[in-house]
């Protein structure tokens, strides 16, 4: 196959690859929520008894935490019974127990019960063992992944994201088929003075989305990323997680500064 047909077939495979790439993010992301979505819909409510509650506090080894190596956990036990059968659980929330820097803003839930109090539980009714007390989903990985599947979809269509496309090129490229192109290419020394045929790789690199649209795309990105975090705002139960903020704030920034690089590379 001549190097032409073989870019040709390249830009033609690569596409789809991202596409699926990028669908299979997006809606795994959304079943996870709708899963969560599910289950907390789904589960009936029963009075406890707190027998624990505190902030737990520890040092975390290894790696650089922006925080400190001191962190904090949700440390809450209560007890409650269903159907005659006596349960003991320390599961406080419906979603991950996620949170970002060191912890203690979500932890700190625990400070609104009391040991020997009285507390809401809600539970599968079948399977009781599982219950959590607040209904806060996880803003990871359902909302999250969803959120990156739209920038990154963003991203690949519109030209002026070098350091992404590159990415996609690394993993998708056939590294066999490349180096068999310099062998063929050594043992036929009138093919070292033909140019080699860029069609293809221009065309990936200036992206398939331009002019007005490209920046119709972002704006579209943007704005279902923060619908994504109004949706979790209007789902979850507080604390609500601050990544989900960090994301919110991203989605309003990353087009301006996008459109700031664009206009210096192409100045």
């Amino acid at each position: 196959m001549s190097e032409a047909a073989e870019y040709g077939t390249m830009q033609f495979e690569r596409p789809l690859l991202v596409a699926a790439l990028l669908l299979a993010l997006f809606v795994g992301g959304a079943g996870y929520v709708v899963h969560q979505y599910q289950y907390v819909d789904a589960t009936e409510t029963t009075q406890g008894t707190v027998l624990t509650a505190q902030v737990d506090e520890y040092t975390r080894v290894g790696g650089i935490h922006l925080t400190g190596n001191t962190a904090y956990d949700a440390n809450l036990t209560y007890a409650y019974t269903v159907g005659g059968e006596r349960f003991v659980s320390h599961a406080v929330f419906a979603g991950p127990y996620t949170s970002l820097g060191n912890g203690r803003h979500t932890a700190s839930i625990v400070n609104r019960y009391r040991e020997g109090g009285s507390v809401t539980v809600h539970y599968a009714p079948n399977d009781p063992s599982s219950s959590f007390v607040v209904a806060r989903y996880g803003f990871v990985p359902g909302f999250l992944a969803m959120a990156l599947a739209l920038f990154l979809a963003a991203d690949f269509l519109t030209p002026g994201s070098r350091w992404l496309r590159a990415t996609w090129r690394f993993l998708t490229d056939r590294s066999g088929s490349r180096r068999r192109r310099r062998d063929d290419e050594w043992n036929d020394p009138d093919g070292l003075r033909e140019p080699a045929d860029t069609t293809a790789q221009s065309s990936v690199d200036s992206g398939y989305v331009t002019g007005r649209l490209e920046w119709g795309v972002w704006a579209g990105a943007s704005a279902g990323t923060l619908a994504l975090v109004a949706l979790y705002r209007h789902l979850s139960a507080p604390p609500y997680s601050r990544l989900a903020w960090v994301v919110a704030l991203v989605a309003l920034a990353a087009p301006l500064i996008r459109a700031g690089l664009v206009y210096r590379d192409r100045s």
